[in-house]
């Protein structure tokens, strides 16, 4: 009896003690981060970075208010220094679990051993969210003036930049990219990628174009229209809205399905021919009151002006990528490592120059109008 007592009482006080408590009130939940580069002293080689971080002061928690945000910036030759140095006047635990939002400048992107050392740092912190969604901040705009804007919809600025990124599933100008997709196609194309563009105003941000980024440093941008074409050559598409550039009115083609496919057509004196065949179908609900929608030769001819319309767009898109920015972001490479490994392995000793040189893409678009709304 006296010996399960004892086990009972060296069990309770066991059980008397919490590991891993957080102290809400003394801890800084970060929604949004953004790192750039701001100075190069050339006499003693040090970067200097300046890290910004937004905290949702909870101290004015009430229901049905919004809370505001108190943002916090740091200086220092790393991340972690300039994290050091921030702590050194700002009372809070810092806890980056909660981070939603992650943006890079673009002085910093224009480094490549910045890149990689901000992208190594984040990766092996357990605490960073992997699932955050990461964003370019372009010049002359700052990082700072960005995580400050107050949204419209009284909404922290975190959920605002969330809720617009969403947008993608309907609209192929908005890019959408999360943290650890970045890092996978960023380390898989040995230092190539693209990220999402993020333009700040006074009370509202605008998601548009992307950055390009070839061995771990932004050599080019993408504007909006260039941005659809690279999303439809990529196959990563979910939704939008094609409207040509003919004369008079062009009704818009709003699609939610949209499939690529690549097919190798042939080999002829070590040049490469691939196939990039594009579907799309969806529905044209806006038209003109005094035109008619119904019979089959209107509903033909939108669909091979609007055919015609993409297929110039992606082709002028992988010209750019070609001849440019001489980087495959484009899914070739990709597709011959999966479906024509021999061929990949002859070729991925310098692939770039292959890219460039040796192969040939032709463009395949078939567009289907399924719907034409209601008729009155």
């Amino acid at each position: 009896m006296k010996i399960k007592l004892l086990a009972i009482i060296v069990c309770t006080l066991m059980l008397t003690g919490c590991w891993g408590i957080i102290d809400i009130e003394n801890t800084a939940f970060v929604l949004s981060l953004g790192i750039d580069k701001i100075s190069h002293d050339e006499l003693n080689k040090e970067s200097r970075y300046e890290i910004t971080i937004v905290n949702p002061d909870t101290a004015e928690a009430e229901e049905g208010k919004v809370l505001k945000s108190t943002i916090v910036i740091g200086e220092g030759s790393s991340f972690n220094m300039s994290i050091v140095r921030l702590m050194q006047r700002f009372s809070k635990n810092l806890n980056y679990e909660h981070t939603r939002i992650f943006l890079l400048g673009e002085k910093l992107l224009e480094d490549d051993k910045a890149v990689k050392n901000i992208l190594d740092t984040l990766t092996r912190d357990r605490q960073f969210h992997t699932s955050m969604l990461i964003l370019m901040v372009p010049e002359p705009n700052k990082i700072s003036d960005t995580l400050s804007v107050k949204p419209k919809t009284k909404t922290l600025l975190s959920f605002y930049i969330q809720g617009i990124a969403e947008h993608e599933l309907y609209s192929a100008r908005i890019g959408r990219i999360l943290f650890h997709d970045f890092v996978r196609l960023i380390t898989t194309n040995h230092g190539a990628a693209v990220i999402p563009i993020v333009i700040p105003d006074t009370e509202e941000v605008n998601i548009t174009g992307m950055g390009v980024l070839k061995d771990y440093k932004l050599i080019g941008k993408l504007d909006s229209e260039e941005t659809v074409a690279y999303r439809w050559c990529d196959g990563r598409v979910k939704g939008g809205v094609l409207e040509t550039e003919e004369p008079g009115f062009n009704p818009p083609f709003i699609y939610r399905s949209f499939n690529r496919k690549i097919k190798m057509e042939k080999i002829d004196n070590d040049v490469v021919y691939l196939k990039y065949k594009m579907a799309a179908s969806g529905a044209i609900e806006e038209y003109t009151l005094d035109g008619r929608l119904v019979d089959d030769s209107t509903i033909k001819e939108l669909e091979k002006r609007m055919e015609e319309y993409m297929k110039k767009q992606c082709e002028e898109i992988i010209s750019k990528f070609q001849k440019e920015y001489k980087v495959d972001l484009i899914g070739a490479g990709d597709y011959l490592r999966k479906y024509q490994p021999k061929l990949y392995e002859k070729v991925s000793k310098d692939f770039d120059d292959f890219f460039q040189n040796n192969l040939v893409i032709d463009v395949d678009i078939s567009i289907k109008v399924r719907r034409i709304g209601k008729i009155l």
